[in-house]
């Protein structure tokens, strides 16, 4: 888990600070879905740096639950010597979280609705471009240039053949125009991403990439993580590129409500046992940036499983 707001003593410390999962009061309220009230976190681990952790009286933690997931939860403390928390207390915490939860998932209806909407928009008038416009234009063409062979004046006919020709030019620019809605339509989605990485490092490799995608990738990934996924993607299977020498690759993105997995899969000679590579030192600042981690399994000569996984339910 990670802290993603925070205020009170330390609050500058606390922001971004990573907590493990085993022993934190804020994964137990999560996990049984209830407040919890201590009247001393005297002896009670909450895991946070010692820089980061205030020294912290009665608290009292209540999860953040939405309608398909636990998105995380809110600690309150008060300092040493202050009196302890009331059942009212977590009462009104409990409420404020359940306003909390609702403006957060207000928030991305809203926003997925909006990028779903920039999509369809995008398809609708490609498909409009397509269907009517370019194909009036081709028959408009047609005509110009059955007039052309049916008169007998030069001037006339070189006239009606370049007004064909031009007509022909315009039906090109509009395709680009066409091409380029689909392809930014596909730019704004993590599924979009992947396929354009695909198509520059491909050709690349022995076979063409086996690629499976499963799961919510359009709506639960923005545009951020998006791009470290897709930078993720790049460098994997250019390190395939240059050392594997591979004759299959398979690359699986596969996303839950809670956890994003990226696995690179090829069946080459496999990387050695204690590879120095960059690259691999940036896939795995990546996802530790995200609270996540890289797991490399290399078998020397039968290829090499890269899984890349950050979790989904920062707030």
């Amino acid at each position: 888990m990670a802290v993603a707001a925070a205020t009170g003593d330390n609050d500058q410390e606390l922001r971004r600070q990573h907590i493990p999962v085993d022993g934190s009061l804020t994964w137990n309220s999560m996990a049984e879905g209830r407040g919890v009230l201590l009247d001393s976190a005297s002896g009670e681990p909450l895991t946070l740096s010692p820089a980061a952790e205030p020294a912290l009286g009665a608290v009292m933690t209540v999860p953040l639950i939405g309608e398909d997931r636990t998105r995380g939860a809110i600690l309150a403390g008060r300092r040493i010597g202050r009196r302890p928390f009331a059942p009212a207390d977590l009462d009104m915490a409990q409420s404020f979280a359940n306003h909390a939860i609702l403006a957060l998932e207000l928030s991305d209806a809203r926003s997925n609705q909006e990028r779903l909407a920039v999509l369809e928009d995008r398809d609708r008038i490609a498909s409009d471009l397509h269907d009517h416009v370019i194909q009036r234009l081709f028959a408009t063409g047609l005509t110009v240039q059955s007039a052309a062979t049916m008169t007998s004046a030069p001037e006339l006919q070189d006239r009606l053949i370049r007004s064909a020709n031009e007509l022909d030019e315009t039906i090109r620019q509009i395709r680009y125009s066409i091409f380029e809605l689909r392809e930014n339509a596909e730019a704004a989605s993590l599924r979009g991403t992947v396929l354009s990485i695909l198509r520059q490092i491909g050709p690349l490799l022995a076979h063409a990439p086996e690629v499976k995608f499963s799961g919510p990738l359009d709506t639960l990934i923005d545009e951020t993580l998006a791009a470290d996924a897709g930078a993720v993607i790049r460098e994997a299977l250019t390190n395939v590129v240059r050392h594997a020498q591979a004759a299959q690759t398979s690359v699986a993105v596969h996303a839950t409500p809670d956890q994003l997995t990226i696995s690179v899969t090829d069946d080459g000679i496999g990387l050695p046992a204690d590879p120095s590579y960059s690259g691999l030192a940036n896939l795995r600042h990546r996802a530790e940036r995200w609270g996540g981690e890289l797991q490399l399994r290399r078998n020397i000569g039968s290829g090499t499983d890269l899984r890349w996984t950050v979790p989904l339910t920062t707030v």
